[in-house]
């Protein structure tokens, strides 16, 4: 397989335990995980300077976009 662009993550299944994903992977991501499905689904956050993710305030709330 070639890859030419974008970011990719590869797990492997394990007999010895779950799979962990680092803080490190986490903190830039959204992450939508299916129970009923069996599906994982990951997105590139954008955050800013201050570590937070651009579309909501300091308390957490959405931003007005109007």
């Amino acid at each position: 397989m070639q890859l030419t662009t974008g970011c990719y993550l590869s797990l492997t299944s394990t007999d010895n335990g779950p799979i962990e994903i680092g803080q490190n992977i986490l903190k830039s991501t959204y992450l939508v995980v299916d129970l009923k499905e069996r599906e994982i689904s990951l997105a590139q956050a954008y955050v800013n300077d201050q570590g937070n993710d651009s579309d909501s305030d300091d308390d957490g709330s959405e931003k007005n976009r109007n």
